[in-house]
């Protein structure tokens, strides 16, 4: 009766520590569905950045005065066209320091 009683005892503690170690499992699918949910949503977000770069490469052919760009039809175009038309930038267009201080002067000059 006492080798039945300690085998019952035993298999309460295996139960036991199947049991919690279920619930480990349980807990570490759950993380690792969660893993996977935000490995999902750094990839969507990646192609997203992805899908909006556009790059300029090769060599541009630049008048070294007027700063116009010789395109694949050999016509010159204004650089801010030229690359408005092959990427998303866009242009706004301001004065430097230096520049505008040359500007500032020629304008005193005509007064």
């Amino acid at each position: 009766m006492e080798d039945a009683s300690k085998t019952n005892q035993e298999l309460v503690k295996e139960i036991l520590l199947l049991k919690q170690r279920i619930k480990e499992l349980e807990q570490l699918e759950t993380e690792r569905k969660l893993a996977e949910g935000e490995q999902e949503r750094l990839i969507l977000q990646l192609k997203e950045a992805l899908s909006q770069v556009k790059v300029l490469s090769g060599l541009l052919r630049i008048c070294s005065s007027c700063k116009r760009i010789r395109n694949d039809e050999g016509v010159w175009e204004q650089m801010e066209q030229y690359i408005r038309d092959r990427s998303e930038v866009d242009f706004s267009h301001t004065y430097c320091p230096e520049c505008a201080e040359k500007v500032r002067s020629q304008l005193h000059q005509k007064e």
